[in-house]
């Protein structure tokens, strides 16, 4: 998955083994051993769709999350899905919280912050809190509004 989005392989983190996690959605979890192995990372889908194919029933609905500690508590990452628009999500919460489960279970981290959306030019920061169950909160801006208007469901 790595070389799909062309990043070298090697920069996985020998500590941190890559797992499929998941509090609802899945996610490919693939921890870096430097935050700079990130920024190359480039969407493509059929390279994406082929390393993907076959890890879980859907595969188009799978992330795929590149993280690496920044400082200690303090997470950067990039989601990578193929049933998302353009490929990437500035703030991906549903990865967020299963890496805060993955990191308390492996490094007992019990709270981080995860900055994510820096390289698409639209940053976001998720606090992740796995002291009680897993919470994930934000704040967000809105980039659009719009109404949408439903059919009758009414028999003539």
């Amino acid at each position: 998955a790595l070389e799909a989005l062309g990043v070298d392989s090697a920069a996985s983190d020998p500590t941190l083994p890559a797992q499929i996690v998941s509090t609802g959605l899945p996610a490919l979890l693939i921890p870096l051993r430097d935050p700079a192995a990130l920024i190359p990372a480039v969407f493509s889908a059929t390279r994406l769709a082929a390393a993907l194919d076959g890890m879980v029933a859907d595969s188009q609905a799978l992330n795929c999350y590149l993280v690496s500690e920044h400082s200690p508590g303090h997470w950067v990452a990039r989601s990578f899905a193929l049933d998302t628009v353009g490929g990437e999500d500035p703030a991906t919460g549903s990865a967020a919280g299963p890496l805060g489960a993955y990191l308390r279970e492996r490094r007992g981290l019990q709270s981080l912050v995860v900055d994510q959306g820096v390289e698409m030019g639209e940053p976001s920061r998720l606090l992740v809190d796995t002291s009680d169950g897993v919470r994930v909160e934000g704040a967000v801006h809105i980039s659009g509004t719009g109404t949408v208007s439903l059919p009758s469901t009414k028999d003539p």
